[in-house]
């Protein structure tokens, strides 16, 4: 067995063998890295439309907020102008 080992057909296959896992390991890793490049542009991509999203949504909120604000003035009025005015129902009350 230790004779078959020692065979230069045997080794020079072995060696071969190690030489096409490392040439598939090399093309593999080399995959993975553009993998990973091209995911890290994505990731990137989607952060910075998601600041885009929230700077909207801030400014959307802000301006709720100032419409909310004015919203109690807005009804105090209406209601000031409500109690001016003469109620129509007097007259079909008092009959």
């Amino acid at each position: 067995m230790n004779q078959l080992l020692m065979e230069p057909v045997v080794q020079y296959g072995l060696a071969g063998v190690v030489a096409a896992q490392f040439a598939l390991l090399f093309w593999l890793l080399k995959k993975l890295i553009k993998l990973l490049e091209d995911n890290q542009t994505l990731v990137a991509a989607q952060i910075k439309k998601n600041h885009e999203l929230i700077a909207d949504q801030t400014e959307a909120t802000t301006n709720l907020n100032a419409t909310i604000a004015e919203l109690p003035k807005a009804v105090y009025l209406l209601k000031d102008k409500l109690i001016s005015r003469p109620c129509i129902a007097k007259g079909e009350q008092g009959q």
